[in-house]
């Protein structure tokens, strides 16, 4: 469990709060105000809390694209995570 959310947590479940699948570049461009170290180090935690899924891309095996983890993962993982991070992803559910 994660005891402190590190910068940038909350700004990329944000973006990543739809159906799309997203890039890590594609990610950064729209949080512009984060570097790429801080992007890809939050896309890091949420993959080992669960919240994030990694799907290869198949045009581009050098590429992964990230999306929220299904509704029932989410649901499974919810009392392990912290509040702030749980506020967020409830209207997913």
């Amino acid at each position: 469990m994660m005891t402190k959310i590190p910068n940038g947590v909350l700004s990329v479940i944000e973006i990543l709060q739809g159906d799309q699948i997203y890039t890590l570049e594609e990610i950064k461009l729209r949080l512009p105000y984060l570097d790429l170290g801080t992007v890809r180090y939050a896309i890091r935690r949420l993959l080992e809390i669960g919240i994030v899924q990694s799907i290869p891309d198949l045009h581009d095996m050098r590429t992964v694209k990230y999306r929220m983890e299904s509704k029932r993962r989410l649901t499974e993982n919810l009392d392990k995570l912290p509040s702030e991070i749980v506020k967020l992803i409830e209207p997913l559910l």
